[in-house]
């Protein structure tokens, strides 16, 4: 007798979670959840975050063949359908999974490579796609690899689920099947599988409801403790939210709030959190997310603050057309170099940034004393900076240094090596002094005569 699909799904929830009730919520827990529970000192609120989980989970799959015809638009398509014909061949299981889905039943289309999932002998899939003429170009402890063909990449995952010794911890991961990859994800509309191979093809598994999720605009994560476990995912889901212009539902809210309050970013690691602020800053909505973050605290948490100047800033970055690596870098120095010299080298060094991105954020709040500096002072400085942070300094002086940066740097003086050496002997000063007046009459006075340039020295001397 064949089982519907809801019978099938009462009988899995009973088997592998626990119930808990709290007058008309539910919520489902596996028993390796109430573990975790107690690991992070979250037993008293165990009962509070149950209404961040769906009442029950969709155990079935739904038959979605239109988005097999979307994906026929993409350029990767014959690649996909390469490499479910090699799945099939095995008898394993190939799937698009995550933001691929998501952008798929939300916008028809996938921006970038989508994100592969399969499901089997990973060892075996990998050796099949070499010989079809595909390079393994990276494979990780993390049970994924890169697959190139062309010029496309694909990120392959085999299904896993991953354990986290302490919060903001890196996961040990182990095999697993599909229903336990998806659980470990972040958000719900983050959450869906797509099948590309064999029977599975058209069909789509959304376990927590992220079709619905997607129909009202909302965020809501999958896991209540999912916060505490990898902070991360709280910048990650306000980047979501702006980009998409979503809600979050209230449950995910009080938990993004209280995680922050716990401190939890500061357990994930200077590198990581810039990893995430990265991501943030590639958003075409950057700065609503960099001013939604600081509603929440994140900011001010990690001993940020943004102040009028910061925002003034922000601002203009947002009205400004800016390349996306223009824009990246003005943000970067905009949240953590306008404070202080010291601050700037700091952040530096946390993010384990490159030496020259170090430098010139060390350098960024230089602009502050740029109008009172000695015309020497003014030129070392010049010299030492990127065209990049002269353009940020504009932003910050309301008008163009630019045109100043250009004079100093491109400025040589009119006189040979061994004219200035005879000058500055004649006139009983140095080298080094003489040169900088005539760059000084050269820069700011406009000089370009070598006649009019002596009359000045030596009136000056005199």
């Amino acid at each position: 007798m064949k089982i519907s699909p809801l019978v099938e799904e009462s009988l899995y929830m009973k088997k592998y979670f626990r119930i808990f009730l709290k007058k008309e919520k539910v919520g489902w827990f596996r028993e390796s959840d109430t573990d975790i529970y107690r690991k992070y000192g979250l037993v008293r609120e165990i009962s509070d975050y149950i209404y961040s989980l769906p009442t029950r989970k969709r155990c079935y799959a739904l038959y979605r063949k239109e988005l097999l015809e979307r994906l026929k638009k993409i350029p990767s398509y014959p690649y996909l359908v390469k490499l479910a014909e090699i799945a099939s061949k095995l008898n394993m299981k190939l799937y698009i999974v995550g933001g691929a889905v998501r952008d798929l039943i939300l916008k028809n289309f996938i921006y970038k490579e989508p994100d592969l999932l399969v499901e089997g002998d990973l060892v075996s899939f990998m050796k099949e796609v070499e010989k079809e003429g595909f390079s393994i170009k990276e494979q990780t402890p993390f049970l994924t690899m890169k697959l190139q063909m062309g010029y496309h990449t694909f990120d392959i995952t085999l299904c896993r689920k991953e354990l986290y010794e302490k919060p903001g911890s890196l996961p040990k991961v182990l095999p697993a099947f599909l229903i336990e990859d998806l659980y470990r994800r972040d958000f719900t509309i983050n959450a869906m599988a797509f099948g590309l191979s064999c029977e599975e093809a058209g069909l789509l598994y959304d376990p927590f409801y992220g079709l619905e999720d997607l129909e009202r605009g909302f965020i809501r994560v999958i896991k209540p403790y999912s916060f505490i476990e990898d902070p991360t995912r709280i910048i990650r889901g306000i980047r979501l939210k702006v980009r998409f212009s979503f809600d979050f539902d209230e449950e995910t809210r009080k938990l993004i709030t209280l995680a922050i309050n716990k401190g939890a970013l500061f357990s994930i690691g200077w590198v990581r959190f810039w990893k995430e602020i990265e991501e943030v800053f590639k958003e075409e909505k950057a700065v609503d997310i960099i001013f939604l973050m600081d509603e929440f605290g994140i900011w001010q948490s990690v001993d940020i603050s943004l102040g009028d100047l910061e925002r003034k800033v922000l601002n203009k970055i947002a009205r400004e057309c800016l390349s996306s690596e223009e824009q990246k870098e003005f943000l970067l120095y905009t949240i953590f170099g306008l404070q202080d010299i010291n601050k700037s080298k700091e952040w530096g060094l946390r993010f384990q940034l490159s030496k020259d991105i170090r430098e010139s954020l060390s350098l960024i709040p230089s602009w502050k004393s740029l109008k009172y500096l000695s015309f020497t002072e003014k030129y070392k400085l010049m010299k030492k900076v990127r065209k990049g942070v002269v353009k940020f300094w504009s932003l910050c002086f309301d008008e163009n240094v630019v045109p100043l940066w250009e004079k100093f740097i491109e400025a040589k003086p009119i006189f040979s090596e061994e004219e200035i050496k005879e000058i500055a002997s004649n006139m009983g000063s140095t080298y080094d002094r003489i040169k900088m007046e005539i760059l000084k009459l050269q820069i700011e006075e406009g000089l370009r005569s070598q006649k009019d340039i002596l009359e000045r020295l030596r009136k000056e001397s005199a």
